[in-house]
């Protein structure tokens, strides 16, 4: 999936503003990690967490 199908996809799924940009800022934190396999236990947690406070299915 390219960066562009990933923003059109979080724009078609999530119409909440607020929950996009957590979205972003869980996945740019994950980018710049530079332990981005040991983080990625918590890239998942964080974004679980994120979903469940905005009452959102996780794919």
């Amino acid at each position: 999936m390219s960066v562009k199908d990933f923003q059109n996809y979080l724009i078609e799924e999530f119409s909440n503003p607020k929950v996009r940009d957590s979205i972003r800022a869980t996945m740019k934190f994950l980018i710049k990690n530079p332990l981005a396999h040991a983080g990625e236990k918590l890239g998942r947690d964080l974004f679980e967490t994120l979903c469940s406070q905005w009452k959102l299915r996780v794919i």
